[in-house]
C-alpha cells in the first residue's frame, strides 16, 4: 500500500519506484483522483453546512408563524440531503481507491 501523502509531496519519486519494478508511471493519475475526492469532500461540507442552516431556519419560521415559507425551506432541505447522498457515494468510491 502506498502512503498518499508521500506521494504529494514527492510524485516523482513515487514514478521512479514504480519504473524500478516496471510499472508505469502513475502519479499523475493518483494524484488527479485525490484531487476529485478533495474536491467532492468539499462539496459534501459545504452542502451539510447549508443543510443545517436551513433546518435551523426552518425551526426559527416556523416559532413566528410563516409556515408556508417553512415548508419552501422544507422542500430544499429534502433536496439537499438527496444530493448529499449522491456525494457521499461518490465520495466512498474515491475512498476506495487509497485504501
Amino acid at each position: 500500500m502506498f502512503d498518499i501523502k508521500k506521494i504529494r509531496e514527492n510524485p516523482e519519486d513515487f514514478d521512479k519506484i514504480l519504473s524500478k519494478r516496471n510499472h508505469s508511471p502513475i502519479s499523475k493519475e493518483i494524484l488527479d483522483l485525490d484531487k476529485k475526492n478533495k474536491d467532492l469532500i468539499a462539496q459534501l461540507q459545504s452542502l451539510q453546512e447549508e443543510r443545517n442552516s436551513k433546518s435551523k431556519k426552518i425551526g426559527e419560521i416556523s416559532s413566528q408563524g410563516n409556515n408556508e415559507e417553512a415548508s419552501n425551506l422544507k422542500e430544499e432541505v429534502s433536496a439537499l440531503k438527496s444530493k448529499l447522498q449522491e456525494l457521499d457515494e461518490a465520495q466512498k468510491k474515491f475512498t476506495k481507491c487509497f485504501k
